[in-house]
């Protein structure tokens, strides 16, 4: 990492050339703590940039080559979905309990990634995520894609998001607080983590960058199943039929219905039965 003094001369130039919606990133970046071991060159122009920062999939592939177990590519996967899609974080007994890891003992992430990839994470207050967005996404397109096709990884995004699922109510329960909070931000929130946009979605970024309806669909039956109790999961699920499937009514019915049993005092399940 470069010196405090340098750090505040690359904020100064950068904070010019960047749109103003990223300067307070870029000022984090600068003078948090928390981001001292980011502070580089390339953190100061992915902050400036984002999008349109070209170096992104060099600098993340020099890092991935290192992964060389299948429980160190899963947790990495996970932790990219997270960030991604949310502005959540795993904690350190979620991924504990992912890893089948036992006792008090400390999380260290240098133990499970080694040092190269562990530089793609955050982690700090016995919480874990990646860096920044963008680079997280870069990590799900290169440890899906098993080929050169350029979206396949959007329709492997299924499966990881079904296995993601399991894992954490396998873990934590299905009524526990943050696993309910992380999977309604990933798969319900309709407010896109990214980019600000006034065209409010019918479905979830996350659930709308799968490119196949059955997939969608797939992971929102999933949804319901690992979490039944849920009045939203339902209400999405049952949404999913009318909208998309355009099929089986009487099932979408049955979501909307069971929906408003488990959230009575919520109007958005009475105006999605219609």
């Amino acid at each position: 990492p470069i010196i405090k003094l340098e750090a505040n001369r690359f904020y100064e130039k950068y904070k010019y050339f960047a749109p103003s919606s990223r300067v307070v990133a870029l000022e984090r970046l600068a003078h948090d703590e928390q981001f001292r071991p980011y502070r580089s060159p390339f953190f100061f122009g992915l902050y400036a940039f984002e999008k349109e920062f070209i170096h992104i999939p060099d600098y993340v592939k020099s890092y991935l080559t290192d992964i060389t177990t299948e429980d160190a590519k899963k947790i990495m996967c996970f932790l990219a979905l997270v960030t991604s899609f949310s502005q959540m974080s795993l904690t350190d007994y979620l991924i504990k309990g992912i890893l089948s890891l036992q006792g008090k003992r400390p999380l260290h992430l240098n133990e499970i990634f080694g040092e190269g990839p562990s530089r793609l994470i955050l982690h700090r207050d016995q919480k874990a995520r990646i860096v920044h967005p963008l680079i997280a996404q870069e990590i799900l397109k290169q440890l899906l894609a098993s080929n050169n096709t350029k979206e396949e990884w959007k329709t492997r995004l299924v499966d990881l998001s079904c296995l993601f699922i399991e894992s954490l109510v396998n873990i934590a329960g299905p009524e526990s607080t943050i696993v309910l909070e992380i999977l309604s931000q990933m798969f319900v929130s309709r407010d896109p983590w990214q980019e600000r946009t006034d065209r409010r979605r019918n479905f979830s970024e996350l659930i709308l960058e799968i490119p196949n309806d059955a997939g969608q669909h797939r992971i929102l039956q999933k949804l319901k199943d690992f979490c039944h109790n849920e009045a939203h999961f339902w209400n999405h699920l049952g949404r999913h039929h009318i909208y998309v499937m355009r099929s089986k009514y009487d099932e979408a019915e049955k979501c909307l219905t069971r929906a408003i049993e488990l959230d009575s005092k919520n109007d958005v399940h009475y105006h999605a039965l219609g």
